[in-house]
Order: C-alpha cells, then sequence, then structure tokens
C-alpha cells in the first residue's frame, strides 16, 4: 500500500532512532511549547470550567482516598449527582490513576498534559513513518499535530480530557493500520479507543471513532477499485476489532453515559455553522505550512497524500458545521451518540492530523529529490578532481545544513506560533484541605474547586447537561438530615459520599429528609425512599431504628466487571506472549556455551594474516 519510507536515513537522522533520543526531544518541544504546564505545578488555572473539572476529580479521589469507596455519588456537585457515570467525569481514565489520584488532582492535571503530549508526539510520529514520512518529516509532522493550538485553549478552559483524547488519535489509528495485519495491534487499537472514551470521551471517544470509520472504509474502498482480492477485508476486520474491545474496556463509561443521555437529555438550540472561509483563516496563520506541503503532495499525484488530503477535506466540511439538510454534520448529528456533540469547528483536529500527514510524506520526497540533486552533482564533478575535493564537502555540508533547516525552521516558527506563556494559564492557588462533617453550602460555580476540600457541597454550580436539583435543597441547615415531623429525631451517625447511617426516633411514622437530591439508585435498610420534591427521602415507620442508606447502581456494577475482566484478559494476553519471548531468549541463552572455544586452530600472526581481519564482517570502519 506504499505505507513505508524506503530511503535509509543519513547519519544526523539516525540520531531521531534510539526512543529515549527522541522522548528527550518530546520533552523539550513540550516545555517549549507550554511553559505555562510547567510552571507553577500546583495551580490552578483561570477559567471557572476548569475548577468545575478540578473539584470533580477532587471529589473522587477524596471518596476513594479518604472513604475507600467507588465514586458512585457525587454529594459535592449541585446538592448531589451521579459520580463515574456522568458523562465529564474523567475517574476511569489510565491517566487519572496513573497521575491525579497518586500526586494529587492540581500536580497531576499538570503532569497528564505533559505526559499526553509527549505520548501524542511519538504517536504521531511512528504514524507519520508508517505513511511514508522521512524522519524528518515525522518529527515536523509529529510537533505540529501534537501541539495544535487549540489544545491550549482546551487546557485554559480545563478540559484535559478533550487534550488527553486527541493526543491518543495517532495511536488509534497507527493500530488500525498494522491491525490490518496484526491482532496484537487490534487490541492496542482498542485500549487506546477505550481510553478516549473514558477519559471523558465526549467528544474525542467518537471523534475516533469516525476519523478510523472513515479510514476503514477509505482504505476498503480503495483495495476493491484496484481489483485487489479479499483486500477490502483487513481494514474493516481491524476496524472490527478495535471497535469490539474499545467497547468492552469502555462498558463502564460508555454504557453508563448513553443511559444518562437518554434520561437527561442535551439541549442545545443554536444552528452552529461555520464560514468555509473563516475555518481556513483560523489555520493558515499556524498551518499554511502543512497545509502548503500537502497540497503539493497533491500537485505532484502522490495517491496517499492524495488519499490522506481527501480525508482532511471531508473533516473540514463537517467543522463547517450544519449549512443545510444534507450537510455532514447535520447528518451525524441524527445519531445518538453524536446528537449532544456541538462546537463543529472541533473536527479541525482531525484535518491537522491529516494535513501533518500529507506534509510529512512530502517533506520526505523533497529531501529524497534534494539528496538525488547533490549526489548527482557530486557524480558529475568526479570528471573534475580538483573541483570536486572542495566541492564534495562543500556539498555535503550544504546537504546536511538543508537538512537540518528543513526540520528546525518550520519546528521553531511553529512553537512560536502556538507556545503558552507560564504567566497566562496557571493563576489561582490550590485549594485547601479541611476535615469536618459533611454539608451542603451555597457554593460559587466559579470557584467551584474549593469546596470538595473543605468536605463542603456546592448548591450554585452548573452542567453541560442539565441535571434536577431540588428546590427545597439549603446551604445553612444546622443538620444536613431531618424528619418533616418536628418531634422526631434524627441524628448522622456516619457518612461516607455513598452511604449514610441514621439514627431515627419518632412517635409516630414520618419522612426523613436527606438535604441531597433524589437519584432511583439509593437503597434504604428500613422504610421505602421516596423522592420528596427531589429532595432525597425515607418514609420510616415509628419507633427507634438505625436506618442505613446506600448508592449503589447495579447496571453501573455490571459495566465496571465487564471492563475489569476484558482488562484481566488483555494483560493476561500479553503477559503470556512477553513470558513466550523471555523463554525464547532462556533457551537461546542455554544452548551456548559457557566459553566460547574456536573449532579451528587460530590463524598465525604474520603478515599474511592481516587481510583476514582487514575484511573481517564485524570491522564497523
Amino acid at each position: 500500500m506504499g505505507l513505508s519510507f524506503d530511503a535509509p536515513p543519513s547519519r544526523w537522522q539516525r540520531l531521531l532512532t534510539p526512543l529515549p533520543l527522541r522522548l528527550l526531544l518530546w520533552l523539550v518541544v513540550t516545555a517549549a511549547v507550554g511553559p505555562a504546564y510547567l510552571a507553577a505545578p500546583h495551580h490552578v488555572a483561570d477559567y471557572f470550567d476548569d475548577h468545575q473539572f478540578h473539584s470533580w476529580e477532587q471529589s473522587n479521589r477524596i471518596t476513594v482516598l479518604r472513604y475507600g469507596e467507588l465514586p458512585q455519588w457525587n454529594p459535592y456537585w449541585c446538592g448531589g449527582t451521579l459520580g463515574v457515570a456522568a458523562p465529564e467525569d474523567t475517574f476511569f481514565s489510565p491517566d487519572y490513576w496513573l497521575l491525579r489520584l497518586p500526586f494529587g488532582v492540581s500536580l497531576g492535571r499538570h503532569l497528564a498534559i505533559i505526559a499526553m503530549m509527549i505520548m501524542g508526539m511519538e504517536g504521531m510520529f511512528r504514524l507519520a513513518r508508517r505513511f511514508g514520512s522521512s524522519l524528518t518529516g515525522a518529527v515536523v509532522a509529529a510537533v505540529t499535530y501534537a501541539s495544535y493550538v487549540r489544545f491550549a485553549e482546551f487546557i485554559r478552559e480545563g478540559a484535559i480530557n478533550f487534550v488527553v483524547g486527541f493526543e491518543l488519535l495517532p495511536w488509534a489509528l497507527l493500530s488500525l493500520v498494522l491491525g490490518m495485519q496484526s491482532w496484537r495491534w487490534r487490541l492496542a487499537g482498542g485500549i487506546f479507543v477505550g481510553w478516549a472514551f473514558v477519559a471523558a470521551g465526549t467528544y474525542p471517544g467518537p471523534f475516533a471513532a469516525i476519523v478510523l470509520a472513515f479510514v476503514a472504509l477509505t482504505l476498503a474502498i480503495t483495495a476493491k477499485a484496484r481489483g485487489q482480492e479479499r483486500g477490502w477485508l483487513p481494514p474493516l476486520k481491524s476496524l472490527l476489532g478495535i471497535g469490539g474491545v474499545a467497547f468492552l474496556l469502555s462498558a463502564c463509561k460508555l454504557v453508563p453515559l448513553l443511559v444518562f443521555l437518554a434520561q437527561f437529555k442535551r439541549v442545545w438550540l443554536p444552528v452552529e455553522a461555520n464560514m468555509a472561509q473563516d475555518l481556513l483563516l483560523s489555520l493558515l496563520p499556524h498551518y499554511g505550512l502543512v497545509l502548503g506541503l500537502a497540497l503539493v503532495g497533491l500537485i505532484v499525484a502522490d495517491g496517499l497524500t492524495s488519499l490522506l488530503f481527501a480525508a482532511a477535506a471531508f473533516f473540514f466540511v463537517l467543522a463547517m458545521g450544519d449549512f443545510g439538510p444534507l450537510s455532514p454534520y447535520h447528518l451525524l448529528k441524527q445519531v445518538p451518540l453524536f446528537k449532544q456533540l456541538r462546537v463543529p469547528s472541533r473536527y479541525l483536529v482531525p484535518v491537522v492530523l491529516f494535513l501533518c500527514l500529507g506534509a510529512g510524506r512530502t517533506i520526505g520526497r523533497l529531501e529524497t529529490a534534494a539528496a538525488l540533486l547533490v549526489a548527482n552533482s557530486l557524480q558529475a564533478l568526479k570528471r573534475l578532481p580538483k573541483l570536486a575535493r572542495i566541492a564534495q564537502p562543500v556539498g555535503y555540508v550544504l546537504a546536511a545544513a538543508a537538512a537540518v533547516a528543513a526540520l528546525v525552521l518550520p519546528v521553531r516558527a511553529h512553537i512560536a506560533s502556538v507556545s503558552v506563556a507560564a504567566d497566562q494559564v496557571y493563576m489561582v492557588e490550590p485549594p485547601l484541605f479541611l476535615q469536618r462533617p459533611f454539608a451542603q453550602s451555597r457554593g460559587n460555580r466559579r470557584d467551584a474547586h474549593i469546596f470538595a476540600p473543605l468536605n463542603l457541597g456546592s448548591l450554585y454550580c452548573i452542567t453541560g447537561i442539565p441535571v434536577p436539583e431540588s428546590p427545597l435543597l439549603r446551604g445553612d441547615l444546622a443538620r444536613e438530615e431531618y424528619a418533616l415531623d418536628p418531634a422526631a429525631k434524627v441524628v448522622r451517625r456516619d457518612w461516607t459520599p455513598n452511604s449514610l447511617q441514621l439514627a431515627v426516633e419518632a412517635t409516630a411514622a414520618t419522612t426523613v429528609l436527606v438535604n441531597q437530591n433524589y437519584d432511583r439508585h439509593w437503597r434504604s435498610s428500613l422504610g421505602t425512599v421516596v423522592n420528596h420534591q427531589g429532595l432525597l427521602a425515607v418514609q420510616v415507620p415509628a419507633g427507634k431504628h438505625v436506618l442505613q442508606l446506600q448508592f449503589r447502581d447495579g447496571l453501573l456494577l455490571t459495566c465496571i466487571a465487564v471492563s475489569a475482566l476484558t482488562l484481566a484478559v488483555l494483560l493476561g494476553l500479553w503477559l503470556a506472549h512477553g513470558l513466550g519471548m523471555v523463554l525464547g531468549w532462556w533457551r537461546q541463552w542455554r544452548q551456548l556455551p559457557w566459553l566460547a572455544v574456536p573449532t579451528s586452530p587460530l590463524p598465525a600472526a604474520n603478515a599474511e594474516s592481516m587481510p583476514l581481519l582487514a575484511s573481517d564482517p564485524t570491522d564497523d570502519r
């Protein structure tokens, strides 16, 4: 399919081959692109959406570490809402468990940005190489995509989950291509796409699905058009394999998400449309070079670059939004999972991805043409020995300088255009922690991050999807649990985010009210859980009782079990594969002798034996 670059790398390019050196390069680029992400590592962004996401992640961390519970219910937000089942909750994301849980939410979010940018560059580098980029072109593509200017906007707004998911997109696409021949890559692709969904994948997850579907169908149709016998099957098989694994891994998030969206519909009335020239003008200042290089590949009739450009054009039309009943965006909005998406300009993310891949291929072709020009020129100069002795080193220096310039100049120019200064994002000090009994407070949605660490709920809040909030919620109650009958006594004996233990003493049957929103998943050890004007309530009989309230979502727990079992199977397969490799190395090692004894006498150390040493194939001269 022409998805590899055949020209051998030069000596200086060989420096990019070892993974540790590439990772060091990615770290340097990340530091240059986002000094703000390295500065003030414990601070919070100066934007209220970041405070909201910070609050949710903090409440999850408190629930796990302080109370030892799965955060099924979040009592700290809007008077009590769904926890991990909420669409924008990031609890199941691996970067949450690896970074926010052990290091704290503030520092963990900074580390997640850095780690995912590095991972995005490495994934884009590998993908670009697979799609025919030279090493130089792959570096340019990796840096340009992973530091996409809108990612900085997402970070300013607190949408770290967008950055996580979109940096995984190159890995998912690479898995699709390699998965046409390897089942292991199909499993890996399922992990990457599943990760995009569990990282609060309200956008990156569906975007990854449509990108993979578009590429797989394009490859299948192309193979069919070329008359390749059953050539259409591998891309579809790879797509289905990745999709199946991704669904099972993300069932803990995807199924509750669909149930949530069916129960609480997101209402978005404005019809969103963008003018093509406006989108182009937003791309040109930062991505004019990659657009121009992709156009060069299209003009010279490079088949694969033409397909990549067509993919970029398709997503560009999607980014234009709902400009008519037959527009792709309007049709996509009829699909349940895509119905709740908005801001069509976000489809520029895959536009930039495909343009970078096309530009990488063009850079490789230009490098090859330049190398051939230099080589042919030097070959012609060999007829003039005196001139050749001068021109040959000059030619090599000029060729090396041109190659370095092809890498450094566009990367440096791009970094300068997208760099985020240290004092532009994280300007709010981290919240303080206080151990005190939980209570609801009036709150403040613009400083939402401070309440959960104080063990306070914020009643004044906002969510992307409207959820019911009881009008009876109060932020100034003497007791958070009380009875409708003034003569009855209710005393809190124990409290966790998912459970309450109350001592109730009533002379007659009464209703115990909890200063939290009602949800159908609350269960009581006594009486009947009821919805009292949106408030969580329990009807209890007369007498002295110990009432145990517990939140338990059976569907969520079942989905978590499915995802956990799938992850365990995948880890088992990889461990078995790794163990097989180790055993193979062990068997080879055991077959080696302890002492390497030559089978024939050593040659005499005389002048006649010297040519043998000089022609030794292991000689690295």
